[in-house]
């Protein structure tokens, strides 16, 4: 993947790292605008929140690709065994 690459491609490592900071700013702009509603607590810190999420969804996007891959998940945290 583009990500794998990137320790040794200099230039897929900048497309990445600009790909993911964007992601992030999104997010970022994302929970600022919900604490400005008062929808979201204030002392929460938006930047930490979008580090998460944007962690969360290349983590998610590597479970799709596995699952394409044949290696399903099965269960989820708190999920009642079958």
């Amino acid at each position: 993947t583009a990500t794998e690459l990137a320790p040794q491609d200099a230039e897929v490592g900048d497309r990445i790292r600009l790909l993911f900071q964007g992601l992030s700013e999104s997010f970022r702009n994302c929970l600022r605008n919900a604490q400005a509603r008062g929808e979201l607590r204030s002392d929460l810190d938006p930047q930490a929140y979008a580090d998460f999420l944007t962690g969360v969804m290349q983590g998610a996007a590597v479970m799709a690709r596995s699952e394409r891959m044949g290696r399903t998940t099965t269960s989820s945290p708190g999920a009642s065994p079958s």
